[in-house]
């Protein structure tokens, strides 16, 4: 583990600038396709929640409260969890000529990956306190707690791109699996519902807790939006696991890093 940890921190202090000069490339590269540029970050997901508002707020008349900012912090954090995770099955294939090159730490183009969907993801994140402005929400010490939830969250999806990233080099079908269980995994994580309302009782109780990315989402949203604390007994023990997902996913990276050019 320490031998993970300490290569790990030498190549990120090498390869941790290149990263961001990489991101900041494709990201410049990305906007200057289309006409809005930026704009797109911000247009795409606010379009996206007034369709789950029109759905599900009007048609199936949910009655959770500040129903847009709730559905706006789910579909940001959703947008750069699943956005990372799923991509990260094929970067190594992608990127198999530039490997093949020189040397490059494999999860350095996950965390190339990981920083343009995050920049996207803090752009975006500006129509929430919008909407806070709106609904007359003031910030207090409480949307402080924003700052450690995310922090789980880069961590959690770190973790689980690097394991997804060496899976899909050895299995190509990850490729069409990963979409699936992205998708049922969304249903079940109350992106466009809350799940207090819509699943009480014991299965809300647990889904709440065995589920990351509820759990993330529900302290972010009780963080911005009712002022309330986050339940931090769960949130240390999603962080052990995360940390623990993230060592075990750079010791595969590290280890097979000389034989996935051979597979791919």
């Amino acid at each position: 583990m320490r031998n993970t940890i300490r290569q790990f921190t030498n190549d990120l202090t090498i390869y941790g600038p290149y990263c961001f000069e990489e991101a900041r490339a494709r990201l410049r590269a990305e906007v200057s396709t289309t006409r809005l540029g930026w704009l797109w970050w911000i247009l795409e997901p606010f379009f996206q929640m007034l369709i789950y508002i029109l759905i599900f707020g009007y048609i199936f008349r949910a009655a959770t409260q500040y129903y847009p900012a709730h559905i706006m912090i789910g579909l940001t954090a959703w947008r750069f969890f699943s956005g990372s995770l799923t991509s990260s099955a094929k970067l190594i294939r992608a990127n198999k000529s530039l490997l093949g090159r020189t040397y490059i730490p494999r999860f350095a183009l996950i965390l190339t990956q990981m920083l343009c969907n995050g920049f996207k993801m803090l752009v975006s994140f500006g129509i929430v306190f919008l909407l806070l402005l709106w609904y007359q929400i003031p910030p207090d010490f409480y949307s402080l707690q924003i700052v450690p939830l995310f922090l789980l969250l880069w961590m959690i999806t770190f973790g689980l791109s690097t394991i997804a990233a060496h899976i899909g080099v050895f299995l190509d079908d990850v490729n069409d699996l990963l979409p699936i269980i992205m998708r049922l995994w969304m249903y079940f994580t109350g992106i466009f519902y809350s799940i207090q309302d819509k699943v009480p009782g014991t299965m809300g109780f647990w889904l709440l807790r065995l589920n990351p990315l509820a759990f993330l989402l529900d302290g972010l949203r009780q963080a911005l939006l009712f002022h309330k604390t986050v339940m931090w007994a769960w949130y240390f023990g999603w962080l052990g696991i995360s940390w623990i997902l993230c060592l075990e996913g750079l010791k595969l990276l590290y280890h097979y890093g000389a034989r996935y050019l051979k597979v791919v």
